[in-house]
Formats: structure tokens, sequence, C-alpha cells
């Protein structure tokens, strides 16, 4: 009756993908006995059903090391209970391969109440708590590689981190930059067979072009995953002390993995089991391929700091050493940094500067249109600025800077600026220098001039009134005389404009000047001057009137035209063609906006030229 009983309770849970079992006794190697223990317990063990109903508490012989002592407790516990529990564990099966389980255990119990045995359902928990540690595992990987920089750590954490959760073995080799291959970082339980490793990997160097193993995956990759049986280390032993070793090593299974990052093969992911026993499934292999890409992550970022410290230090040699100074601001306007220059013009060093906003570095200003408020409201308002600012160094002293100011981001606001400078007092002063010399010399020469020009005037007006007293070069010498020497008033007028326009006081009056007439009479004196030189005159024989002021016509026009026949050869004078009326000198001040300027058609000037410049003309007149 019983065995017909058993085989009706057979029937009933063979297709259950579960253990159904009983036993009887205390849970204890000398008491309990297992009574029943249902067909499906062999493919999940490897041990036969007979293992287990002959050797007292059978299941607890087979618990993990690590897991019996609590499994045997909980055991325990339940049964002293009196009604039941859930205890999880791993079991070691035949093959050394883990099996994860939970059994789900009630208590028998006799008439009088008590504990006389228990009955349960294990169930084979290895998936769910396989990729419940994957998961976890991800996450620790991550958390190790995160925090460092440096590859050679993050990978020789990595390493430490398998080991032996996920392997006997793991190697992690990289390619470098010139893209040589070395194994960056090797780990096993036992320090000594890592030293072992490498000096067997130094006497006998893998071989580049294996069409399977590291380096393949290195090329292709493509991950690979096998076992290792004695006839693969018969293949690769160079000799029969190579092979001896390799059978020492016990190698059984293995998975490689490339790590890739932004379409390149960074390196590869090895584990390998040995000892264990442990044989790689497909889990393993996502498990294996997950960590392999945080790892890639970790490696990229790391070499893209290695990267980008090599070009800040690049960067800091070339600001360092420039002659301007060189400040950078965060998007709250606070000094993160400044050179050796800047600190030199602000009489401070970065400790000092850093993290202060540069407005202070800036004289308060009373109005926005002075050029130092231009300057602060530009930066606040993220706009690119280039001009003269004032500028205040660590004691108070403001000094004038040319400046620019650029922004970092396309962004407004969106990573700070970067300001560079120069302190032009020194330049304003040599400046202010040459101006007072210019317009010394300029008055200097005037007070002579005037005499020679007034002597030249009475001398030509003698040849009026005593035409007598003058041959007819005479005449000519007396009037080229008074031509050079208003020439050379002119000449010294040029100079005091200068000296005016450099300090902001050059004055014009525009009015309507017949400006061919003023080149038949300028090209007169022109022939006079150079009678070796042929000079033609074309398209002015009607009046052609233009806006702008004579005397700075006056001034340009003659040196134009004696520029022509000093350096061209025979000269042809086509005329005036146009005229810039209202030219801006950019570096005067803006309220001294035009000065007149001649643009003359000489010999080969390039006719699209003259059609832009006529755009830009003021004139009547024209035939």
């Amino acid at each position: 009756p019983t065995e017909n009983q058993r085989a009706h309770i057979d029937a009933v849970i063979r297709d259950e993908p579960a253990v159904v079992w009983e036993a009887s006794g205390e849970p204890d190697p000398a008491k309990q006995r297992i009574d029943f223990v249902s067909d499906q317990i062999e493919p999940m063990t490897g041990y036969s059903r007979e293992e287990w109903l002959n050797t007292p508490n059978f299941w607890l012989t087979i618990v993990h090391p690590d897991d019996r002592e609590r499994a045997a407790e909980e055991a325990a516990r339940i049964f002293q209970s009196g009604s039941g529990g859930v205890s999880e564990f791993r079991w070691v099966a035949r093959d050394r391969s883990i099996v994860w389980v939970a059994a789900y255990s009630s208590v028998m119990l006799d008439d009088a109440g008590h504990p006389v045995g228990m009955r349960g359902v294990t169930v084979d928990i290895t998936e769910r708590k396989r990729a419940g540690e994957a998961l976890a595992f991800s996450a620790e990987v991550t958390r190790a590689l995160l925090p460092s920089l440096n590859v050679e750590r993050s990978l020789a954490v990595l390493a430490d981190l398998c080991v032996p959760r996920l392997a006997d073995w793991c190697a992690v080799h990289i390619v470098d930059d010139d893209r040589q291959v070395r194994m960056a970082s090797l780990a096993h339980a036992d320090p000594e067979k890592v030293a072992f490793a490498r000096e067997l990997g130094e006497r006998y160097p893998s071989d580049l072009h294996a069409q399977t193993g590291v380096y393949q995956v290195l090329r292709t990759g493509i991950a690979e995953m096998a076992d290792i049986p004695d006839s693969a280390l018969l293949a690769s032993a160079r000799d029969p002390d190579h092979l001896r070793i390799l059978r020492e090593l016990g190698l059984r299974s293995y998975i490689s993995v490339a790590m890739q990052a932004r379409g390149r093969v960074l390196g590869a992911f090895t584990l390998a089991s040995s000892d264990s026993g442990r044989r790689y499934g497909a889990d393993d292999l996502v498990v294996a391929e997950d960590i392999a890409a945080r790892a890639a992550v970790a490696v990229d970022n790391a070499r893209l700091y290695e990267e980008a410290q090599i070009e800040r230090a690049r960067f800091l040699t070339i600001v360092d050493t420039a002659a301007y100074g060189v400040v950078a601001l965060a998007e709250d306007y606070r000094i993160t940094y400044v050179n050796p220059a800047a600190e030199r013009m602000f009489g401070a060093k970065l400790a000092e500067l850093e993290n202060r906003s540069f407005d202070e570095m800036t004289p308060v200003v009373p109005a926005a249109e002075q050029d130092t408020g231009v300057f602060v409201s530009a930066l606040h308002q993220s706009t690119a600025y280039e001009g003269r600012v004032m500028m205040r160094r660590e004691g108070g002293e403001a000094f004038p800077a040319e400046v620019n100011l650029s922004f970092i981001s396309a962004r407004a606001r969106g990573g700070g600026a970067v300001v560079a400078f120069r302190d032009i007092t020194a330049q304003l002063r040599e400046q202010e220098s040459k101006d007072d010399f210019l317009a010394f010399a300029s008055h200097e020469l005037r007070s002579p001039l005037t005499s020679v020009v007034g002597l030249s005037k009475w001398l030509a007006k003698q040849t009026t009134t005593h035409p007598e007293m003058f041959d007819a070069d005479g005449r000519d010498a007396i009037e080229t005389l008074e031509h050079e020497a208003e020439r050379m008033a002119s000449i010294v007028e040029v100079f005091l404009d200068l000296s005016r326009i450099e300090v902001g006081r050059i004055q014009c009056y525009p009015e309507p000047v017949d400006i061919a007439g003023l080149v038949l009479e300028q090209s007169d004196a022109l022939r006079r001057r150079y009678s070796h030189v042929g000079i033609t005159v074309h398209g002015v024989a009607d009046p052609w009137v233009i806006v702008t002021d004579p005397a700075c016509l006056e001034q340009a026009l003659p040196n134009l035209l004696d520029n022509a026949a000093k350096y061209g050869g025979d000269a042809e004078i086509w005329g005036i063609t146009g005229l810039l009326h209202d030219f801006d000198y950019e570096q005067f001040p803006s309220e001294h906006p035009f000065k007149g300027v001649v643009i003359l058609r000489e010999r080969g000037y390039p006719d699209e030229i003259l059609r832009a410049i006529l755009g830009h003309a003021t004139f009547s007149g024209v035939p």
C-alpha cells in the first residue's frame, strides 16, 4: 500500500517544476531520514533518488559550505516551531555547479502535537538569484569604477571584484594609443598564482594571430564563450613543459568579451574558471557583456580625462607665457583663473583673486556710456566686447587697458567668459609724448614757413609789377618757389591736423568744390616739378562739383598726384571718380566722424572697386 501511495503521488507531481519531499525525525545528520523525494531531484542536483533516500539528512550534505550552518539552524528552527517556514540556500550539484533553492517546509505533528517530521517543496531559484546578483554586482562595478579616472586603478578594481564571485581568474587586456595590446590587470584569489601566471606569459607569449581567445576577440569585437578541454591545451602548448603548466592551472571554462566605446575596441574582459569547476552559460555571458560595457565607459572616460588634462596643460603653458593678461570667469562672473601676466598687472596672486567678482577689478563709473560702463554692461548681458577699459590694481590704482571679452558657450551665460587684456599706460604715455613733439615741431616750423611763403608771394608780385627785372626762367623759378612754399605750409598743416586728430580736435568744413578745376591746377604744378615725366589729363574738361572740406582736399590731392608722378612713370590722370564724404576714422573719437579723402582713378585701377566707391560718394555736376 505504501508503494502504491508513492506511485500515486509520483504521478501527481511528475510534471511539477519543483521537488516534493518528505522526511521523518529531527533535521540533523543522526535523526532525520528522507522518506520520499520526487524524480525532479536528479536533474536538479545530479544525484539519484536512491542516494537521497539511503543517506540520512542528505540534503544538508550537499549544501554549499558557506550556507550549511545557517541552513541547518533554519531547518531546526522551523521544525521546533511546529508550523512551517521558508529557507534559501545553495546546493552544490554533482557537476560542481551551484543551484540556488528555496525550501518551503511544513511540520508534521503526532497526536500529541509534537513535531515528528517535515514535508515540503523545494524550488530552483537559481535564475532569479543570478538576475538579482547580476544587477547588484553591476551596480557595485559601477560604484567602484566611477570615482576613479585612472585606467590602471579602475581595471585592477574590476578584476578584484570578479574574483571569486564570477570567476577563479579575471584578466583585462587594453589596447593602448599606439595599438599595442597589454594585460592591464590579472586577478586570482592566490597572489602567488597571479605572479606565476604573469611569469608564464613572459615565457610563452600569446599567439597574436590565434583564431580563438583574447586576440581574436580584440580583432573582431565578437565575444567568445567555451569550455577548455584537454585537447585545447594540447593544441596551444608550445612544448611538453608548457603543456604540464597549463594542465596544472586546471582551466575549465572561459568567457572573453570586447570592451567597446564610441565604435572602438578598447580592450577585452575575460573570466575563467579552474578549481571551482564552474561552467559558463548564456546567463554568464550576459553578465560579462554588461560588466565589459561598464568597464569600457570607465576606460573611455579616464582616457578622455587624460586627454583633457594634457590639452589643459598645453593651453595653460601657452596662456601662462602670454604677454596679455588672461582671466577666466565662471557663469556668475567670479574669477576662476588668472595667468601670471594678469597677476602682475593686478598686483595680486590667483589665490587672492580667485572667487572674487570681476566687477571689483573695474573702477566705478558715473555713466554706462563711458568705455568701462559699456564693458561692465556687456559682461552682465553676456555680449562680446572689444575696446578700452579702465581697470583697477589691487592697491586701488586705476589703469587703462585694451580688453577683449569672449563667452565660452554659444548660449548666453552657458559656461562663463574669458577676458584678455593688456595695460596700455606706457603706450598712451608714449603716444602723448609723440603728439606733444609733433605739435611742437609743427608749430616751430610754421613760423619760418610763414616768412618763406610771404616772401615767395612778394617775389611773385614783383614779377608782375617789375617784369623788366626778371627773365622767363626767373619768373618760372619764382612761381615754382611760391607753389612749393605753399605746399610745404600745407604739409605742416597736415602734421597739425594729425596732432589735432589724436586729441580729438580736428574740425572739417565741407562745401561745394570744383574738383575738375583743382585737378587742372595741380596737374600744371606737377608738370613744372616733373618736366621729365609725361603727364596727360583726361575727363576733367567740365566742372565736377563735390561736397568736401577744400583745405583737406588741397592737402590730399597734391600728395596723390605727386606720388603718381614719382613712382608711376608716365602718369595718366583720369580725374576724380569718387569721394568718401563721411569717412569714419575708427581710431579717433566718434564726435569727429569724417575728413575728406580723395580716390583717384589711376592707370589700371579696377572698375569694380570704382563702382563700389561711387556708392559711398556724394557729388554733383557729374558729366
